[in-house]
């Protein structure tokens, strides 16, 4: 454990009993024996990874973001820590496939570009919206990268309709995301390692 997570779990901690009404030594042992200390010590580096305010307005709104494709995953840590300091890493996670089975509310997309992704993109990037578009607990599908931000760019404008931008994408390769918007969500995840990039 790390010197920064002891103060945090304490300020979890304290922050818990005084929502519930709880004294410290309570509050602990509740969480301890549900298991969310043991939660909030597996996921420390997630919940300090990304600001999930800075993630409002991103492809499938605000939420984990994750991708299969290791070069994009470092190319992304690495830009980060130009852009906000820092050492980049590569924190690699493994996902219980049953998650996708459960009763969580799972969206998968088709891995080439398709109106109904382009769109549902498109509506999670308008800053229009203040409130979220969706609840599905895990979204599965295309980035959009630059190429597909200038389409959405068109479409905005009236140059393209969604249909004519996803059929211009379809030739296009787009590396792979997985979005968690919920804590259970997060709990079919695993972290496996952590390495410096």
């Amino acid at each position: 454990m790390s010197k920064y997570e002891i103060p945090f779990l304490t300020a979890c901690i304290q922050a818990f009993g005084r929502r519930f009404s709880m004294t410290r030594q309570a509050a602990f042992r509740y969480l301890h024996e549900h298991k969310g200390l043991a939660f909030l010590i597996e996921f420390y580096d997630v919940e300090h990874l990304q600001s999930m305010d800075e993630l409002r307005y991103k492809d499938f709104g605000k939420g984990f973001y994750l991708t299969p494709e290791k070069t994009t995953a470092v190319r992304m840590a690495q830009k980060k820590a130009r852009l906000f300091g820092g050492i980049p890493t590569l924190i690699t996670y493994e996902l219980d496939e049953s998650a996708l089975q459960s009763d969580l509310k799972v969206k998968i997309f088709p891995e080439k570009a398709s109106v109904e992704w382009f769109l549902f993109v498109d509506a999670n990037r308008d800053r229009k919206n203040t409130e979220p578009i969706h609840d599905y607990d895990i979204v599965i599908g295309p980035i959009a990268d630059d190429g597909v931000v200038l389409q959405l760019t068109n479409y905005r404008e009236g140059i393209y309709t969604p249909e004519q931008a996803a059929q211009l994408l379809q030739d296009k390769y787009l590396d792979q995301q997985y979005f968690f918007g919920t804590e259970r969500a997060l709990s079919y995840l695993h972290k496996i390692n952590a390495e410096t990039v």
